[in-house]
């Protein structure tokens, strides 16, 4: 019981983080510049997934709707989720730790 508890949430982080988003798209066709940018629909990528990383800069869409990635906020952007998801791993470990020697 206990190791569904937490291989669960760890096998769906896993899953999340192999899952090639948006920006790696776009890298893997060298859209990191105004003039190499791409249209997102020509790679199969539609508008939802886009929107958020469009809000924050990561990536910059041209006025002829062209997209290309900005690297310099997509690694910081990159740094900060990967802090976060390490934060939350010590915490789990921790509460896990305390849980099992309490039993």
């Amino acid at each position: 019981m206990q190791f569904t508890a937490i291989a669960g949430p760890v096998m769906m982080m896993l899953a999340a983080l192999t899952t090639r988003g948006p920006v790696s798209a776009l890298l893997k066709v060298g859209a990191d510049s105004p003039d190499t940018a791409r249209k997102p629909n020509t790679l199969g990528l539609k508008d939802p997934p886009l929107q958020p990383l469009l809000r924050s800069g990561v990536l910059v869409k041209e006025s002829d709707g062209r997209v290309w990635v900005d690297r310099v906020k997509a690694k910081k952007r990159q740094w900060r989720i990967a802090r976060r998801i390490a934060a939350i791993g010590l915490v789990l470990g921790g509460l896990v730790f305390v849980v099992l020697k309490w039993l």
